[in-house]
């Protein structure tokens, strides 16, 4: 039995601006038509309806994505703009510590003075850049004499000491947002699953008393309603789909591999490989079980590279997507692996916006406690900082990186 609980996922199949409008029309038709369904069931009162749709509003008016993530974004740029302004200080005591100390005892000094922590902080690594200005505040209390015998300004300590406060404060406010944040996103899907739980049992009912009158059972099925609101009709999902560009130039003889594995709920569905036109593997994904896509290329060439879901929602199945060392340029990810712990890209040449746009993706999964990969080949180093690998890791993600 787990001792903690997952992350909240959404339970409806459709936007959030959607499920509103279908969960405001789909009261709206329950109140025209009360006295039915209190002939049916005397908990269905007038004052049940209108709490519903209450709930309804109330859901509505949470922070969405944009509004909950404003504050950790401006944070960021007010605290990127202060850490430069630290690293211009430092740099600046760093010249004064050259004046101050002849050339053998420069070397203890600075790294008394933080020296170590420079270049990650350097990198928008925040705890090394506290450090470094930690260091190197203490080092200019111990040393303020010889300092300004050297040529420091007698206020510089003073404004060094208020950045490094400034820094603090922002780097503080920035974590404290970003938790926030993550509690206002659960917060809202939490709320968004209980009425749409509600609806459905509303509508599973109110079928049951239409069922006989077909025009008045379609103002009780999502579905309808969807489709109404939504401006026809609701088509079915489309199929999840990885994509992958990866570059052949250089044949190495090896065979790229894709492996899925399936979780305990996975149940035989479909995936199909397409390594090149006419080229392909498909497999079934059992529960607990594992596929190994393998292909040897022999021509040369950038090449694309598709997964495909033959059994609609199969990628929701999978517990460890691996993609190691297939030369990719581009993964683009489609499809639903909320339940899905672990991702391996290893060995790929990605650039760094398709770094972010897979952090993302995999952080708007929700999912905690997984291991995402992207270390090896030519990937470059995601900036610490990145709000969705700050909200990853927060969410007991280890998150391996060059």
């Amino acid at each position: 039995m787990p001792i903690t609980t997952p992350r909240p996922k959404q339970d409806y199949h459709c936007t959030q601006e959607e499920l509103y409008q279908v969960c405001l029309l789909g009261w709206d038709s329950y109140l025209e038509n009360v006295l039915d369904f209190t002939n049916t069931n005397t908990l269905y009162t007038v004052p049940f309806g209108q709490a519903s749709r209450a709930a309804v509003i109330t859901a509505k008016a949470m922070p969405d994505f944009q509004a909950r993530d404003e504050a950790s974004e401006t944070l960021l740029i007010l605290m990127k703009a202060s850490a430069d302004q630290c690293l211009i200080l430092w740099n600046l005591l760093e010249t004064h510590i050259k004046k101050s100390f002849p050339k053998n005892l420069q070397k203890p000094k600075l790294e008394s003075a933080g020296t170590d922590y420079y270049q990650q902080a350097g990198n928008n690594n925040w705890a090394s850049l506290s450090a470094l200005m930690e260091s190197a505040n203490t080092f200019i209390t111990h040393n303020t004499p010889a300092l300004i015998a050297g040529g420091m300004p007698p206020a510089f300590p003073a404004s060094f000491s208020s950045e490094r406060t400034n820094f603090e404060t922002l780097h503080t406010q920035f974590k404290d947002a970003e938790q926030d944040s993550e509690e206002q996103r659960d917060t809202k899907i939490n709320a968004n699953n209980t009425i749409f739980q509600t609806l459905s049992s509303m509508f599973e009912d109110g079928q049951k008393i239409y069922r006989n009158n077909p025009a008045k059972r379609e103002r009780f099925t999502f579905s309808k309603v969807l489709s109404l609101i939504s401006g026809g009709s609701t088509p079915p999902p489309a199929a999840g789909i990885l994509t992958i560009i990866s570059n052949q130039n250089v044949i190495g003889g090896m065979p790229l591999e894709i492996i899925i594995s399936g979780n305990l709920s996975a149940s035989g569905g479909g995936i199909l490989a397409t390594w090149e036109s006419g080229i392909t593997n498909s497999a079934d994904l059992t529960a607990g079980g594992t596929i190994v896509f393998q292909h040897v290329y022999t021509a040369t060439g950038i090449k694309t590279i598709t997964v495909t879901e033959v059994t609609s929602r199969v990628f929701a199945d999978v517990s460890a997507l691996q993609l190691p060392n297939i030369k990719a340029t581009v993964i683009t990810i489609d499809g639903d692996f909320s339940t899905t712990t672990t991702f391996n890209f290893y060995g790929n040449d990605l650039p760094l916006t398709s770094v972010y746009a897979l952090i993302t993706q995999i952080n708007d999964y929700g999912t905690s406690g997984g291991q995402l990969n992207i270390s090896g080949g030519t990937m470059p180093v995601p900036d610490p900082a990145f709000p969705a690998l700050i909200a990853l890791r927060s969410r007991g993600w280890m998150v391996t990186t060059n």
